[in-house]
């Protein structure tokens, strides 16, 4: 700072507060070398000091995935006679996943948290994403079809795609609950 003086000491305490950060969501997993050097104000050839390197290991950390719903009321009203799934509503039509790591979803499950008696979550198999509803759980399990690498767009336009049915002739007029999870390659799962 121009006009002060900092002594040894004040130096000292400046270098030994000095910080490492990675600003990356992907950061490369090497260390790090931090090369530290001081000047006199001498000015003569010898005035700056020989480096003295500190190695930072770096360790990347897994981002969860997060699931993001669009702002919906879905209403789901019963059909008279027998149930033909014609009435099933779509739960939630803006599903968005973020991953800042950059990796497409391994799988995910959509889930009746409150599940009643005839309730069924629907989907419709594509090319990359089967699904498997358990009827027991009022869980949704989609997951990437074999030697398929479906992309993180692909599931939300599955996610999006879910629809809730209820196949029972006295259907239980409780608000239902709804959960999305993804997961990714690592095993990480945020909802």
């Amino acid at each position: 700072v121009s006009g002060q003086t900092p002594t040894e000491l004040e130096f000292e305490a400046a270098l030994s507060s000095v910080k490492f950060t990675n600003t990356s969501d992907t950061p490369a997993a090497t260390d790090r070398v931090v090369a530290f050097r001081v000047t006199d104000p001498s000015g003569a050839g010898n005035a700056t000091s020989a480096a003295v390197n500190q190695t930072v290991t770096l360790t990347p950390t897994n981002d969860r995935p997060t699931v993001a719903l669009g702002s919906q009321t879905p209403g789901f009203t019963e059909l008279d006679g027998s149930d033909t799934g014609a009435n099933a509503v779509v739960v939630n039509s803006a599903v968005a996943i973020t991953d800042l790591d950059g990796t497409n979803p391994l799988s995910a499950t959509v889930t009746i948290t409150n599940a009643k008696t005839g309730d069924q979550l629907l989907f419709t198999n594509t090319a990359k994403i089967t699904g498997s509803y358990d009827t027991g759980t009022g869980v949704l399990t989609l997951t990437k079809v074999s030697g398929q690498s479906p992309t993180e767009l692909e599931f939300e336009a599955a996610l999006s795609s879910v629809k809730f049915n209820n196949t029972s002739d006295t259907p239980d007029s409780t608000d239902r609950v709804v959960a999305f999870r993804v997961t990714d390659p690592s095993g990480a799962g945020n909802a």
